[in-house]
């Protein structure tokens, strides 16, 4: 994403229709048919305000298959709550850019996309063991059905892209969470600056439960969002599982760090509660973990969304450890999470 193209907004929602996407198979295709009476809204995975500069990329994003079944109270508040604070990390960045004296150019990567979680556990499936239930809307008419997602996730990476001192410069010799381009004639060398990660429960309850949320309530792990979704994100740098090359469970260290920074964050959320507080950083990249840390009392509903039954380790006092270490043994860490020094991830957002 970039926030600025000519400084000139020529884009607008205004006579935007929601379209078919016809090289799909007619079979596989969502229609408007599906939400005609559904009570669910068509929700942009890739948000149309994303795309001010240009009235056909715009134009794009609402062909239905960039479109998922959500909750109106979804749609139009938790989610976009979120699309808005992604939309203000990138106008940081590029000012940065702007006030920037050396040649280091900064982009805002995001991906979107929905997510099918269980509802329940179960001691009695149909083996007669342990294990969880999944339970959701379809809307449509059979056999032409779209499945309503559970959940939603957004990742977040700020990178900067910058010339490489030495042509051929080797991973060794990089920082951590630095990449090389893949054009070696450009000399590029990309590096990680920011990165978060975000899953919103598309539920009805929750969003008429409360009329303000936290942005850093819904932060998940990585890894955590990686398993239920299948999916690698940004693996050129952030590394990919390899088990033969990285031991037994096959982590890259990037993977590592990130994680740790986000439980590093959601604690820091956990001593401060729903009601604010200042910040306070032991440097610029993990917050002081031993002043918030110790009675792991949950004060402000900082429960995992990809964890929707009760887990006790999923912040508990050895993980508590393990995140220490890891941003000790791995300092300076070179990039930091999105919510550190960042209020308007604490902050209550009007839903």
């Amino acid at each position: 994403l970039n926030s600025k193209n000519n400084n000139q907004i020529i884009a607008s929602r205004k006579n935007k229709n929601f379209t078919t996407e016809t090289t799909l198979p007619p079979a596989h295709r969502p229609l408007n048919s599906h939400y005609k009476h559904s009570g669910y809204d068509r929700g942009h995975l890739a948000p149309a305000a994303d795309f001010p500069f240009s009235d056909e990329e715009m134009e794009d994003t609402f062909v239905l298959t960039n479109i998922s079944p959500q909750i109106p109270r979804v749609n139009r508040g938790n989610w976009l709550r979120l699309e808005e604070f992604v939309r203000d990390v990138v106008v940081a960045a590029d000012k940065r850019n702007d006030e920037s004296s050396d040649e280091e150019e900064t982009e805002t990567w995001v991906v979107s996309g929905p997510i099918w979680l269980s509802s329940s556990k179960t001691n009695q499936t149909s083996s007669g063991g342990e294990g969880f239930r999944y339970s959701f809307d379809g809307i449509g008419k059979p056999p032409s059905i779209v499945s309503v997602p559970t959940h939603f996730f957004k990742v977040i990476v700020v990178i900067g892209k910058r010339k490489a001192s030495i042509l051929g410069t080797t991973q060794q010799s990089r920082g951590i969470g630095e990449e090389e381009k893949e054009n070696p004639t450009e000399n590029r060398v990309v590096v990680m600056k920011k990165f978060g990660a975000f899953v919103l429960p598309n539920s009805e309850s929750i969003a008429a439960g409360a009329n303000k949320i936290r942005l850093v309530d819904y932060l998940v792990r990585l890894s955590d969002l990686e398993a239920v979704t299948g999916m690698e994100f940004f693996p050129n740098i952030l590394g990919s599982y390899d088990v033969t090359a990285l031991g037994e469970d096959g982590v890259p260290l990037n993977k590592e760090i990130v994680d740790a920074l986000t439980d590093d964050v959601r604690l820091y959320a956990r001593s401060r509660g729903a009601g604010g507080g200042g910040m306070k950083n032991n440097n610029d990249n993990n917050f002081e973990m031993k002043k918030h840390a110790g009675s792991g009392k949950n004060n402000g509903a900082i429960d995992s969304a990809l964890v929707p039954l009760s887990n006790p380790e999923e912040l508990s006092k050895g993980r508590q450890r393990k995140v220490n270490q890891i941003l000790r043994d791995n300092s300076p860490v070179t990039f930091q999470h999105v919510c550190t020094k960042n209020e308007a991830c604490f902050k209550l957002l009007s839903v």
